[in-house]
């Protein structure tokens, strides 16, 4: 394949996480509940994430493939210590498997982590 290189990408998000943007896109939160249990999903994403990769593993791609893992700004509060804390839990549960690399990309600022 000489010199291609191939990506696989998955979003990481809460089930309900559009509900939450619609919400901002409209005005903002309703009420604090609203505000509260958005909070309490994105608490979720480092699972998400996990659940993404191992998703992935099972797959087949070509060799060398590099797999993206893309996450709201709102997932890691555009901060950097937030997603290199999940960083360990993450490298803990999962594998490189097949790919050359695999990593987070935050949205938000087109930041990218590596897990591997």
């Amino acid at each position: 394949m000489g010199d291609s290189l191939f990506i696989e990408v998955s979003r990481a998000a809460p089930d309900d996480d559009h509900v939450y943007r619609r919400m901002l896109s409209d005005g903002g939160y309703r009420t604090i509940a609203d505000q509260y249990f958005h909070a309490i999903s994105l608490q979720k994403v480092p699972d998400i994430i996990v659940e993404r990769i191992n998703k992935k593993l099972l797959k087949e791609y070509p060799k060398g493939t590099v797999l993206l893992i893309s996450v709201s700004g709102d997932a890691t509060y555009e901060d950097d210590d937030v997603v290199q804390g999940w960083l360990p839990k993450i490298r803990r549960s999962v594998k490189l498997g097949s790919f050359s690399a695999i990593y987070i990309v935050e949205e938000a600022r087109s930041k990218l982590f590596k897990i591997f």
